[in-house]
Formats: C-alpha cells, structure tokens, sequence
C-alpha cells in the first residue's frame, strides 16, 4: 500500500526577502517530527533529516527540476572505469568562519561510509575511501562502479561537517551544538520542545537564506497544529491529515499543496523473525491487502496506490511493475494449504497508525491470520524498527 500524492504542509502567506537583510524575521514551523540528534550521520528519522538539510551543506545539490547542480564542490570528474571521482571545491566557510578543506569534507563522508555509528551507510557500501588531494580536492575511490553515486552527494547524511569541530570537543558535543556548514546554525535547541535555528553568515550560496531564522516546533497532535497555524502561531504545519486538507485550504491565506510526492507509505514485515521469515505467509499477506480500498479510506481520495516501493514521482520510476493483486480467497486457500490459518502477527504501531491498522487487521483476519495490534510511542517504535523486535509495522519514506 502506498501514496502517490502526499501533503507535505499547510503554509501560511509569508513575506520572504531575498536575503537575510530585509527578511522575514523568522519562519515558524510545527511539526510532529522530532528532532534528537545534530549529528547528520547519527539518525536517519524524519524530524533529524529535516534539521540536517538546514544545517549541512553537501558537495551537490538538486534544483527545482531534480538536475545536479555544483554545491560546495564547483566541479567534478569521473574516471573512464568508473571508480574514481574526482571533486573541486569552492572557497567556503563553516559557520564559525573557519575555512570547508578537502580534509572535512573526507573525514564526513567517511563517517557516513565506515563508521559504526553510520544510521544509514548502505548507499556507501561500494566506496573504498575518500581522500584529500589537497586543501580544494577531494578524490572518492569505489569496489566497483556504482551508478547513483553521484546522487548520493547530496542525500541527507553527506552533510559536511567540522573535522576539528568533531575531534576537539568529541562526537557527542558536536551533536547537540554543531558548527555547521549549510544556510542555518544553531541559535538554541530544547529537545522535546523546538530547534530555534539562525541564518549562518558564512554560508557559500550568495543571497541565501531568505529568511533570518526559523523555529522547529515540535507538535504531536495533528488537531493542536491545525489550530496553531489558523491561529496565526505558526507559517507552516507539517503532516496535516488528509480529512482537514479541505478544510485549511483557502481558510484565511493558508494554502494545502497537493502535488506529485516522493512520499511512500507500506506495511513491513520483519523476514528475519516469524511468521514473516516464511514467503508463504509473506505472499497470503500481501494478497489479502485491498490496496485500492485502504488508499481511499485513509486519504479521502487524495492519493493513488503505488506499483511498488519506489514512488511514483521518484526518477527512474518503472510503471510496468505490477504488485500481487488484491485476492483474499486465494490468500486463505494458500494459508489452508500451508497450514497457516490461525497464524499471529503482532502489528507495531505508532498513535498516527490507528486506522490502517484498523483496516489492515480485518483484512489479515478476514483470510485466517489473527492480528493483534500493538501501540507504542515513537521513540520505542524507533528503537525496536532498527534491531528488528517486530513482527510488521508501518511506515513512510
């Protein structure tokens, strides 16, 4: 089950300057995504992704129609095998004025590769080593060629940091007040609370940030947002759930985008554990799914199933690919064949998760399985994803 069409945000009318100077004072955005670590190899949760992007700069960026564009490295070339990458970069500063070198920019993107505190290495897993040349050149070796390498520069956790920020005052006081590379820096963090972020004024990108300063609020009930950003508290809301996107949209200059997303939600079953370890109960899962149904009732006609993992907005998508088709008879004719009927399954879950739960329990019982639903909060259910104690869950990318 997934979405083709996402709500990113409600956004108030803003005023936005074309530089710091004569900006907005600062942009003030409620989210139900947490912000736990500064440190942008640490975590691979949505709340810390979102801090990353403002306080990290990578060697490439995207523009507005997803083409790579120079970013602290002005160039780069890539060797005929397709092993070496060779990148140059601009004249840069760090948010405390010392000057981005070759050597930062190696020591971050090896963390993010071969540290064993890495949350998300697998993207690196081809990379040998990434060297300083010298102060402006950076070369990337690789096992074997990798064709989105180049991508890979600008994902989240190829964020640079300070090599001397990170070994003088060690990791973990790096993490909750960092000396920062992208638009923003760290004005003050109260974990649980907000992330008040200010326009750094080093940044490379000339004219940018628009705005002097932004707040991440945190906010975990979706009505308390709705009512923050019609109160005029907050200029954005992140996660507004589909039944109140009619609702805002228009409601006194507040505007509700929908537009094609990268955004992809679906059920995880844990193969490493039963009942999932085993592809028959995996496949009479997935057969008893009413795809098309569950996409209505949870977005209000808002989206469309995805064919597949990958989103349907995402480059490369391939829209040929079909998934098993919604046939609960053949799902319970397979689980009486293989002698599964009656099979538990624990569905981990989170508050946000109560109505696919609801749908995807009478749809597992309906073909035999019997669903027991378990509710935890989000730091548990974080913490259990990534060392596997579940049976299935769900979630978003």
């Amino acid at each position: 089950m997934a979405l083709s069409k996402h709500l990113l945000s409600a956004v108030a009318a803003l005023a936005l300057g074309a530089g710091v100077a004569g900006a907005q004072d600062v942009v003030r955005i409620a989210s139900p995504n947490k912000v736990t670590t500064l440190d942008p190899i640490a975590s691979a949760a949505a709340g810390n992704i979102e801090a990353f992007g403002q306080l990290y700069a990578r060697l490439l960026r995207k523009d507005r129609d997803g083409n790579l564009q120079p970013g602290l490295a002005e160039s780069w070339e890539v060797s005929e095998d397709a092993l070496t990458y060779t990148f140059e970069l601009r004249e840069a500063q760090f948010s405390d004025g010392t000057p981005i070198t070759a050597e930062d920019v190696a020591f971050s993107l090896n963390r993010v590769a071969k540290d064993e505190g890495s949350a998300y290495p697998a993207a690196y897993a081809p990379v040998k080593e990434f060297t300083a040349l010298d102060d402006d050149t950076v070369q990337l070796t690789l096992e074997h060629p990798s064709a989105p390498m180049l991508s890979y520069m600008k994902i989240f956790n190829a964020g640079i940091v300070s090599k001397d920020g990170v070994e003088a005052r060690g990791e973990e006081a790096f993490a909750s007040d960092p000396v920062t590379s992208g638009p923003f820096m760290v004005e003050s963090w109260k974990p649980n609370d907000r992330l008040t972020l200010t326009a750094n004024p080093n940044y490379w990108r000339e004219g940018y940030p628009k705005v002097a300063g932004a707040d991440l609020i945190e906010v975990d009930d979706d009505n308390a947002r709705a009512t923050m950003i019609m109160a005029g508290e907050v200029d954005v809301i992140r996660g507004v759930p589909w039944a109140q996107v009619d609702e805002l949209d228009g409601r006194d200059g507040l505007s509700v985008p929908l537009e094609p997303s990268t955004v992809v939600y679906g059920v995880m079953p844990n193969h490493a554990k039963p009942p999932f370890d085993k592809l028959e109960v995996r496949k009479a899962a997935a057969m008893a799914l009413n795809r098309e149904a569950i996409t209505k009732a949870v977005t209000l006609g808002k989206a469309t199933p995805a064919n597949s993992t990958l989103p349907n907005a995402l480059t490369y998508h391939a829209e040929h690919v079909s998934p098993p088709a919604y046939d609960p008879e053949g799902a319970r004719a397979l689980s009486e064949e293989n002698d599964m009927l009656g099979t538990g399954i624990t569905l981990m879950i989170t508050p946000s998760g109560e109505q696919v739960a609801t749908l995807l329990k009478a749809q597992w019982d309906a073909v035999g399985f019997d669903t027991t639903v378990e509710r935890v909060d989000g730091g548990l259910w974080w913490d259990r994803l990534v060392k596997g104690e579940y049976d299935a869950t769900m979630s978003w990318w």
